[in-house]
């Protein structure tokens, strides 16, 4: 039982009409005219919140300073997998809120994303192609996700389910942004889907909700967006995203992206020197060299100089992801300790508010009960630093 509802492992009738409704949706607004497109183009233009509002079951809660700037749907996790179950973290969303909650730091509920439009994912998605394949193509899914390898089990009854979640987050992400303009800051219990992109999925991500999250903006915010910084701290580097920005041409995308430079998709078969290139300010590390002392100091060095050379920068989005932490079960970490964890968040989300900018969080990898646990705790620290600091509680 999560927050009222039962889970019987299978997804109720309502929750999967809504799922076909999209995937009806995405049938019939795959053969829209150029013109069409144009159109829709310019009515997301006219009001950022009636826009924002669409991806939310509570648009009220947006504004309403009796409930903190954090976004969350019960529907994040997947809470049948088996214990030793570990990619992805589907555990984590559920373990941060359940100790947000113990802390009295949400109410019963919080701004509960909904499911996103078809031209919402067009922004980045290409409805023909990219998106009739991975959300109406169940065989597709299994290819991607390596349907019978050890880790994975029990996936055949899954596949909306799981394509669910990720819709989810993924809106999650975008109403992120939203809520991070009006309020000053703004947490996704969710997303950070960094290895996708445009045109593919990559390490169990399906939909790149970075990239949307910035093209979203630009769109529901012309006037206000203009460079946006990317802070991935996930120990693997960020690849999905860096091609989109390639891609759309997005010089105005400021990433910085500290990851193992022995992990994945460092060791892909193929050279990952193209999405490299799109990093404006890469940090490379390894875990026999790397120390919560010089991790932090870099972190803050970093981030000083990509404001100096960049201080027109509107909005920080920061992909946190737990996985540099020590002994994380993944084996990717770069021996970061949980006090390091909580330092790193807090070097961020601080530097963000001292230059007034509004930053969003979302929480990326982390695996394992020790790791989850850390980030669970981190979060809770950073909502009771703004939470309380702002005089919202």
């Amino acid at each position: 039982r999560v927050h009222g509802e039962e889970y019987s492992g299978k997804m109720s009738s309502p929750k999967r009409a809504r799922l076909h409704s999209l995937h009806h949706t995405i049938l019939s607004q795959s053969s829209k005219s150029e013109e069409e497109t144009s159109d829709e183009q310019q009515q997301q233009q006219q009001s950022a919140a009636s826009i924002y509002a669409t991806l939310t079951s509570n648009p009220t809660a947006i504004t309403d300073m009796q409930i903190p700037p954090i976004i969350y749907s019960s529907n994040y996790s997947l809470p049948h997998r088996p214990r030793n179950y570990y990619i992805p973290n589907d555990c984590l969303p559920l373990a941060v809120f359940e100790l947000l909650r113990q802390s009295n730091l949400v109410p019963e509920t919080c701004i509960v994303p909904q499911l996103p439009s078809i031209s919402v994912l067009s922004l980045v998605h290409d409805a023909n192609t990219y998106l009739q394949d991975i959300l109406l193509s169940e065989e597709t899914y299994k290819r991607y996700m390596g349907i019978g390898s050890t880790k994975m089990v029990n996936f055949r009854s899954d596949f909306e389910q799981w394509m669910d979640t990720q819709l989810l987050q993924a809106s999650g992400s975008i109403l992120a942004v939203h809520v991070a303009l009006e309020r000053g800051w703004s947490i996704n219990l969710g997303g950070g889907r960094h290895h996708c992109s445009h045109a593919a999925p990559g390490w169990y991500c399906f939909l790149s909700d970075i990239s949307l999250m910035v093209r979203f903006a630009r769109r529901a915010y012309p006037t206000r967006i203009r460079k946006v910084l990317v802070v991935d701290l996930d120990t693997h580097q960020g690849d999905g995203y860096q091609i989109d920005k390639i891609h759309f041409n997005d010089s105005d995308m400021i990433i910085v992206d500290f990851y193992n430079r022995n992990k994945y998709p460092q060791t892909k078969s193929s050279s990952n020197s193209f999405e490299k290139a799109a990093i404006n300010y890469p940090v490379p590390l390894s875990k026999s060299s790397c120390s919560d002392e010089r991790y932090l100091s870099l972190l803050s060095s970093t981030l000083s100089q990509a404001l100096l050379e960049h201080p027109d920068i509107s909005l920080i989005i920061y992909n946190n992801g737990g996985d540099v932490m020590k002994n994380d079960k993944f084996k990717a970490d770069l021996n970061i300790s949980e006090n390091g964890m909580k330092q790193r968040d807090k070097v961020v989300c601080e530097f963000a508010a001292r230059y007034r900018i509004p930053w969003c969080m979302l929480l990326s990898g982390g695996y394992g009960d020790g790791t989850v646990k850390t980030i669970a705790s981190s979060v809770c620290d950073v909502v009771k630093m703004f939470w309380n600091d702002r005089g919202e509680a």
